[in-house]
């Protein structure tokens, strides 16, 4: 890597084709700023993202060989080393604030190309090396190496504090020597078991040694620095001192909240030999990428040559099942849909069973099965993709059993209809109780889950006077049919209505609507029907009539019509009007018509007085 500008640098890069496309990460040091990055082939499409803020650049790694160089833009800087790291891999480079570019100050490569090429080390105020002796960072499994031109010339000290990668001659560039395997603890500082939670503290200790020929290069102030992984985040960022197993102290150590970690080391180091020791830190997960649940694989910092650790996280839950239901309408619904999430705290399990107990008057049509996206703290994030019917098998009642082994969380939709013998002629609440249960082969007992629903229904019939007009000795009638919104066949879609002997029905008056519901179950009345397409009017010579629809009836009608009070009405005269429907229903309604003809009768005749009365 080089820098050819106040504000710009170029990092060479060279890597293998890999089996399926990847992204890799490549950390700077805090000290420096990148505003871009972009390739210098203008053909080369892979992707790269810099993140300032967590100080890392993303490359994607994909079934094509990488060889390219990535030119970076910077922020203004001042003279100072900066480092970039990938896994043990660190290269350093010391940046200026002249026009000259520089070059990266690593010694490696070959003696056979050093002599090849003529190349030696120079020593200047800007520590820079000839520009023939260029670094290439390799991605081969991930990695990054150097494949720059070695030099026997030692690296001339730097004034300021230098990262002591730049002191080591061949690929290894780290002082850690190796990683214990992590211990993991519960909130209260117990032992935590697997699968672990969202809350478990990942606890770290390493042995580091500084090789004698990096000792013998240092100085005052010098530091060693890495990066931890970006799924990790310590859990109190700080320092201390770093001491050895004797309680020497050689430096300080700091741990900042982005993760980065680093040794400075003090006088001592110049001064003494075989200066080793060990550090811990404790760290948790970090989900900011939202990636929840499952194995998380947490590459060791600086040990590229060691297996990453893989950590299996579970939902913060014990829930495992859980039953909800909903209606297709209110009021008067005519279908039910059941919901039953399984295995939420995504718990090891073969051949999980739901088996289903369904409430009266419910038969069971259908059911869909999906996973579940599940959140780190045991919510549900999102449903994710729908299970093919070979996943699961399903009854003839609606029992699903998912096959094989499984830890993945699931959502069972469940669609049935309400049978129309439950639904009361009278309107009002029916509740409908639904049970279920969870069993596997690692728990035949199984886990229960209930919910219950109440559906609200309207009347089949129901008749009242709406108004009366005394001037004219009308009365209004409305009916109220099928309000319940039941499927009434053609043949039973009748309504018949019988008036009192002083009542005469007015034909002109007669009105039916279609009537619909909102959602709080207000009626919405809606268009007219049309007499001759939609029903019929046949007039007895009883003085009643009756109403036959010409089609099956399944929705609301209101029906409006008036009658005439006979002759002349002294006094307050009681009506009542009666109506039956074909489905075996009634419904009655009453009034009471005043007088309103004024009544005059003849007394005797005073002839003597001209008088009458």
């Amino acid at each position: 890597m080089k820098q050819t500008s106040q504000q710009e640098m170029t990092l060479a890069l060279q890597g293998k084709a890999q089996p399926a496309t990847q992204e890799v990460v490549v950390h700077y040091s805090a000290n420096m700023s990148i505003k871009a990055a972009h390739w210098a082939a203008p053909n080369n499409t892979r992707k790269i993202q810099v993140d300032d803020q967590k100080k890392q650049i993303q490359i994607e790694l994909n079934q094509q060989a990488l060889a390219d160089t990535l030119v970076l833009t910077l922020n203004p800087t001042t003279t100072e080393d900066v480092t970039f790291s990938y896994g043990q891999q660190q290269r350093a480079l010391t940046l200026n604030t002249g026009t000259d570019p520089t070059e990266s100050t690593a010694i490696t490569s070959s003696p056979a190309a050093s002599a090849n090429e003529g190349s030696t080390e120079e020593a200047s105020t800007n520590s820079s090396v000839p520009r023939s002796s260029e670094e290439t960072v390799a991605s081969t499994t991930k990695a990054i190496e150097s494949k720059t031109t070695e030099s026997t010339t030692v690296k001339p000290r730097v004034a300021g504090p230098t990262n002591i990668s730049n002191y080591f001659t061949g690929d290894e560039t780290t002082i850690i020597d190796n990683f214990e395997d992590p211990i993991y603890l519960n909130p209260d500082g117990t032992p935590a078991t697997p699968p672990y939670k969202e809350d478990v503290t990942i606890h770290w200790n390493f042995n580091w040694s500084i090789p004698e020929d990096v000792r013998e290069q240092m100085k005052a102030g010098d530091y060693f620095e890495f990066q931890l992984p970006g799924n990790l985040k310590p859990n109190k960022p700080g320092s201390g001192d770093l001491v050895d197993a004797e309680g020497n102290v050689y430096g300080t150590y700091t741990i900042s909240e982005d993760g980065t970690v680093r040794f400075t080391f003090n006088e001592r180091i110049t001064s003494e030999s075989d200066i080793h020791g060990d550090f811990s830190l404790d760290t948790h997960l970090n989900d900011s990428d939202g990636r929840g649940p499952g194995d998380w694989v947490i590459d060791i910092p600086t040990q590229e040559d060691l297996p990453p650790v893989v950590i299996p996280i579970v939902p913060d839950t014990e829930q495992q099942i859980d039953k909800q239901g909903h209606f297709d309408r209110t009021p008067n619904p005519s279908a039910i849909t059941w919901t039953v999430d399984i295995n939420q705290a995504m718990k090891d399990q073969t051949n999980p069973t739901v088996t289903e107990t369904w409430p009266t008057g419910n038969t069971f049509k259908s059911v869909k099965v999906y996973e579940l996206v599940m959140n780190l703290d045991g919510t549900i994030k999102e449903v994710g993709r729908e299970l093919s019917p070979d996943e699961y098998t399903v009854d003839k009642n609606g029992n699903v059993t998912i096959k094989g082994d499984t830890n993945k969380a699931y959502r069972l939709e469940y669609q049935t209809t309400i049978d129309e013998a439950v639904i009361p002629d009278g309107g009002g609440d029916v509740p409908f109780k639904n049970h279920a249960t969870l069993t596997s082969d690692n728990n035949p007992n199984g886990l229960d889950a209930e919910a219950t629903v109440t559906a609200t229904y309207g009347k089949m019939l129901d008749k009242r006077n709406i108004d009366y007009d005394e001037a004219n000795q009308e009365f209004t009638w409305e009916i109220n049919y099928n309000y319940g919104e039941q499927t009434i066949p053609k043949d039973q879609a009748v309504v018949t209505d019988t008036m009192g002997d002083n009542l005469t029905f007015e034909p002109d008056s007669l009105h039916l609507y279609s009537v619909t519901f909102d959602d709080k179950g207000n009626e919405v009345v809606g268009a007219e029907l049309v007499e001759g397409k939609d029903y019929k009017v046949v007039i007895n010579g009883d003085g009643s009539f009756a109403i036959d629809f010409l089609h099956d009836v399944n929705g609301a009608v209101k029906i409006d019509y008036k009658t005439k009070v006979d002759g002349i009405v002294e006094g307050d005269v009681a009506v009542n009007n009666r109506v039956d429907v074909g489905t075996g229903q009634h419904s009655e309604g009453d009034g009471t018509a005043s007088q309103q003809n004024i009544i005059k009768n003849t007394g005797a005749v005073d002839y003597q007085n001209s008088t009458i009365g």
